[in-house]
């Protein structure tokens, strides 16, 4: 696993590397307020209902399962909270793998210490860790980081000549995941922040593409991954 700069390299189902950035600690901050605000707002519905039914207990049973809120939605939606979801961030390990159980616990455990002072301490050592850890994440080995916008075939429009032949009829075996995967590695090719790291993925992505389907190519890595993507576009629009 590489860093770049403020990156991560996370792995895909087909074991290509691709850079994700980490987030930042306002988009983190945002993501805890929203979390606290679903928080409280169930808390504060839970009080509303013990008053009126004259059940104290209410608050109790309310109080047991939002005290393991974020350790359940981590687990529940790998890696995303409500907060998250909403500003597309995610959990993942810093190897670029997905956390296990023991992750996500160690980081609800850190979280008591994190928020004291009023979240002053994770703040610290977020603005003071170059991966935008908190402590929960350091003894964890997670990181936080942005998701890439959803790729949709219906967002892009590839133009073919009306008498286009797919070059790879194997193309037609390829998913949606495939599509973004491929869109992606050429898509950090053509920005070239770092030519050597997009040229590791460009060449991942073609292995790794050529023994799924099976086929061989002498084009170049840039031009069979093209191929592919309109071979894609073609069978699937």
């Amino acid at each position: 696993m590489s860093y770049i700069e403020d990156k991560i390299s996370i792995q895909t189902t087909q074991y290509i590397d691709l850079e994700q950035s980490y987030a930042s600690i306002g988009e983190r901050i945002v993501a805890a307020m929203i979390d606290y605000a679903v928080y409280f707002g169930i808390l504060i519905t839970g009080t509303i209902i013990a008053g009126v039914l004259n059940k104290p207990v209410i608050i109790l049973i309310t109080l047991i399962p939002l005290s393991f809120y974020t350790l359940a939605l981590e687990l529940i939606t790998n890696g995303q909270s409500i907060g998250k979801r909403i500003m597309k961030l995610k959990i993942v390990k810093t190897d670029g793998s997905s956390p296990n159980f023991l992750a996500y616990l160690i980081r609800w455990v850190f979280r008591l210490v994190d928020v004291l002072p009023f979240g002053s301490i994770a703040t610290l050592t977020i603005i003071l860790n170059n991966k935008g850890q908190r402590l929960g994440d350091i003894a964890a080995s997670t990181a936080v980081v942005r998701l890439k916008k959803n790729i949709q075939l219906q967002s892009l429009t590839i133009n073919l000549p009306s008498d286009y032949k797919p070059v790879f009829p194997e193309a037609v075996n390829l998913n949606d995941q495939d599509f973004k995967i491929i869109h992606e590695a050429l898509e950090c090719w053509y920005e070239k922040n770092d030519v050597s790291a997009a040229a590791r993925i460009l060449a991942a992505a073609r292995d790794a593409f050529e023994k799924k389907l099976k086929i061989q190519s002498t084009q170049n890595h840039i031009d069979f991954l093209t191929t592919l993507q309109r071979d894609y576009y073609y069978f699937h629009r």
